[in-house]
């Protein structure tokens, strides 16, 4: 995918934000929320190339080829900060954001906007939102603060209300199948199925084309299962699973116990969202109390909403783990 490319799924996004600037009506801070995995981030980038170079498209789109353009590019462009959680850190920290208002109050070097992009917004710890807010308030006019999340709700209310929102909703099946064929070059998958086991965002089924995630995914099955009979123990598996993102294995175990909820109700039910493991699925549902069920399946959303925070992960996963097995003591 070109470095400055619109996702299809995009457009509608891009073409409000270049009315806006051929208004003069362009806001001085943007929230870009919706699922991990349509590319918000890449939205951002586009943009603010798009801004900061001398010479864009007709249709927005930065040229590629000027000097702040490789400037850019090269990561040392005088008017973009990046703002991310430090290496040792899950969480923005206030002297992160601090520094990124005294950039905010330099004057501009090359283009119309000096940008900043702050990833994960929503894990700034409450000083560093507070500090944000002081720039959110009284921005520079040149200033352009675009942030970038997948929980909204977990930024205060008052950050939320002083940025225009752009929501990014997962496109129809029709539209990703398209984009995922153009980018599969072997023909050895099921697209169809990738879509189906990524909860239809296309970037999470690019992942298992082109990576490992599949077999991962399946190792981590595995284990749980191994877990729920007894064959190995909570602490170990959660041991296991350390090298891999939590919030990637909390989304499967929210999808399995869903499906294992559908085959609860009818054992045929074609609308799983994990084909591929229904024989385990078939096992699951059939051995555990349903109610049980439907308190794991809120427990786990509550997990979910809960990362991202100062917690510690493996000891997190570790109560998942146990409260899983202590839900289906019927294994």
């Amino acid at each position: 995918m070109p470095e400055t490319a619109l996702l299809p799924w995009q457009l509608q996004h891009w073409q409000q934000c270049q009315r806006r600037l051929a208004a003069n009506t362009f806001p001085h801070a943007l929230l870009l929320s919706g699922e991990q995995g349509l590319g918000k981030r890449h939205f951002a980038e586009c943009l603010t190339k798009s801004l900061l170079c001398s010479n864009p498209q007709e249709n927005g789109i930065a040229c590629g080829d000027c000097q702040t353009c490789h400037l850019y590019s090269a990561g040392t462009h005088p008017d973009y900060r990046l703002i991310a959680q430090e290496e040792d850190s899950n969480q923005i920290k206030v002297d992160q954001v601090r520094t990124l208002t005294e950039f905010m109050t330099l004057s501009r070097q090359y283009a119309h906007h000096k940008i900043a992009l702050i990833c994960d917004a929503d894990t700034m710890n409450r000083n560093a939102a507070n500090s944000l807010l002081k720039t959110l308030e009284e921005p520079p006019a040149w200033a352009l603060i675009i942030l970038i999340t997948s929980q909204p709700a977990r930024l205060p209310a008052t950050v939320r209300s002083r940025c225009q929102k752009l929501h990014f909703s997962i496109p129809g099946s029709s539209q990703s199948l398209q984009w995922l064929q153009q980018q599969a070059t072997d023909g050895q998958h099921d697209i169809e199925q990738l879509l189906r086991l990524a909860g239809g965002v296309p970037l999470k089924a690019l992942d298992f084309l082109q990576g490992d995630k599949l077999e991962i995914r399946q190792d981590i099955f595995k284990s749980f299962t191994t877990m729920l009979r007894g064959e190995t123990s909570p602490v170990s598996v959660a041991k296991q699973w350390t090298t891999h993102d939590p919030g990637m294995i909390i989304n499967w175990l929210v999808s399995w116990v869903a499906d294992a909820l559908r085959l609860n109700f009818d054992a045929q039910d074609a609308r799983l969202e994990n084909p591929d493991v229904s024989e385990g699925l078939n096992s699951l549902a059939k051995r555990v109390d349903l109610t049980k069920l439907f308190e794991l399946h809120a427990d786990l959303l509550q997990y979910r909403r809960s990362l991202g925070g100062s917690l510690n992960q493996t000891l997190l996963m570790e109560e998942i783990l146990i409260n899983c097995k202590s839900a289906m003591v019927q294994i």
